[in-house]
């Protein structure tokens, strides 16, 4: 959705606005929660207080009530309605960073969600925003979303969700949001405020509707650099239409095509017409029917639905038999997405008194890649194992999980000098995936770069190029 500003005057893409004099609220029996425990960081003066307003243009037949003069970010949340599947959804309206439609594209979504047994998290996210970034981008906007999603995870036994089944859902704006949180999750945009800021921001699947800011209008088919897509960004599904006067089909295009580049699971649905900012409200139209498509995908990927099969080989990771634990981890490892449930039965499978067991525990975290981030206490630990053959996979894994590993670093600079040339190659692996550029660390690269074997020199060489991209990057 999107503004249009005229001296004195403000036209909203459902048409003209009625001005309201009361502030929103969440409906009785639901709470607003600042996300910020002080001042919001990169704070901007908003043109008044905070106020509602009602369109004039009707979509399903009703207005839509927009939130103006953001300054005061908060969260409500939605819990379910009898079934908890412990998942949650952090839900981002859209307004073209202008304005939020509060109701059609926040309360309205949220409450679908608490009816199919999911918690909804509506943010209430800054806006306006005067200075934009990029291709029109909330610098604002983007730290509150990693805020939010960061204090979901740390609150996630409170709020009886589980914290490895956190995903964003945004629409225009909202939808370009969910994006860059997709794509962006490594980089705190803000200094950190408390506890809650030490957990990840990055979702375990998004969803992303008629999504804007990713394509620049009569520009060639590219996707907005600020959305740098990897192997690590989540499980996606898309919708929109075709003939969306507001964000053009080719910001979904442009990001599907990038998402399977990357090879990573996606879903898109198009339909020839829509047009923008219908939430979840029924028109005549085919593609507001897009919820139920959305709650198949998510039993898909097995957030609203568990895989009978991973269960049973949880439950044979505490057999007495050592052969059918370790045969239990090694299938876990080719399970993909629908094993994250096992990820906290295969950290403790890493202390297991057989070391065949703790080596097929580690590789199986190794293929769970960035979903086995909660490991790498114990990881760093493994490190320390008496068999190569488990300290070999352990510092793979946390070359897989990234720069979540970064407690891992003196360890890992250590595991340099290791007898066994494979852990000494992964160590180097896991330091280039990490990107800290610091003088220990690039100090141990540039002597394996020495090594007596050549994959050990290979990863080293490989993991300073890496490093030092980082940094350009940064700097």
């Amino acid at each position: 959705m999107k503004f249009l500003v005229f001296p004195c005057c403000v036209v909203f893409a459902f048409g003209n606005l009625r001005a309201q004099t009361n502030v929103w609220q969440p409906s009785p029996g639901y709470t607003q929660i600042p996300i910020w425990p002080g001042a919001a960081p990169d704070a901007e003066p908003v043109p008044g207080p905070e106020n509602c307003t009602t369109t004039t243009k009707l979509i399903a037949g009703k207005p839509v009530v927009v939130v103006n003069n953001v300054s005061q970010p908060t969260m409500t949340v939605y819990s379910p309605k009898g079934k908890n599947t412990g998942v949650a959804i952090v839900v981002f309206p859209g307004g073209g960073y202008n304005c939020l439609a509060i109701d059609l594209e926040g309360t309205e979504v949220c409450d679908w969600l608490a009816s199919k047994g999911i918690t909804g998290v509506l943010l209430k996210y800054r806006v306006p925003t005067l200075r934009f970034e990029g291709y029109r981008e909330s610098r604002q906007a983007l730290q509150d979303a990693q805020r939010t999603v960061r204090l979901v995870r740390f609150r996630a036994a409170e709020l009886s969700i589980d914290p490895h089944k956190i995903g964003v859902i945004g629409f225009s704006a909202g939808g370009h949001m969910v994006t860059a949180i997709s794509t962006r999750f490594d980089e705190r945009l803000y200094p950190a405020e408390d506890a809650a800021d030490k957990e990840s921001c990055r979702p375990d699947f998004a969803i992303s509707l008629y999504p804007g800011h990713l394509w620049k209008r009569g520009g060639n088919l590219e996707l907005n650099p600020n959305v740098p897509v990897t192997g690590n960004t989540p499980p996606t599904f898309l919708v929109q239409a075709e003939d969306d006067p507001t964000d053009p089909v080719e910001n979904s295009l442009v990001f599907f095509t990038a998402l399977k580049k990357a090879e990573v699971p996606v879903e898109m649905h198009l339909y020839a017409e829509g047009g923008h900012a219908f939430g979840l409200r029924r028109t005549e139209h085919p593609i507001t029917r897009w919820p139920e498509l959305a709650e198949t995908w998510l039993q898909t990927i097995w957030m609203t639905a568990e895989n009978p099969e991973v269960r049973r080989l949880i439950e044979a990771l505490s057999s007495s038999e050592w052969r059918e634990r370790e045969q239990a981890a090694e299938a876990l490892s080719s399970m993909g997405l629908s094993a994250r449930g096992a990820v906290g039965h295969l950290i403790e499978r890493l202390a297991d008194e057989e070391w065949q067991v703790r080596k097929s525990a580690a590789e199986a975290l190794a293929a769970l890649g960035y979903l086995s981030a909660p490991a790498v206490p114990a990881l760093i630990r493994t490190l320390g194992d008496e068999e190569w053959q488990v300290r070999s996979p352990a510092a793979l894994a946390l070359a897989a999980i990234g720069p979540p590993s970064k407690p891992a670093l003196d360890r890992l600079i250590g595991a340099l000098d290791d007898e066994e040339w494979k852990v000494r190659k992964h160590a180097a692996q896991a330091l280039g995936t990490i990107g800290i550029s610091a003088e220990p660390v690039l100090s141990a690269l540039r002597h394996a770069v020495n090594d007596e074997e050549d994959q050990v020199r290979s990863a080293a060489a490989e993991a300073l190029k890496k490093i030092a991209y980082l940094s350009n990057k940064t700097d």
